[in-house]
């Protein structure tokens, strides 16, 4: 097993997603709708 391989955190996958999502903003947004939703619980 190799030790130097490090555990993937939360933190890990949000900043992966969130650098995803700012590089593919222009396709994301024109294939997937968004839904602004209102609630008092959010």
């Amino acid at each position: 097993m190799d030790t130097h391989l490090r555990t993937i955190t939360a933190i890990d996958v949000d900043m992966f997603l969130w650098a995803y999502r700012r590089e593919h903003a222009v396709e994301i947004e024109k294939n997937v709708p968004y839904h602004r939703i209102r609630s008092i619980n959010y």
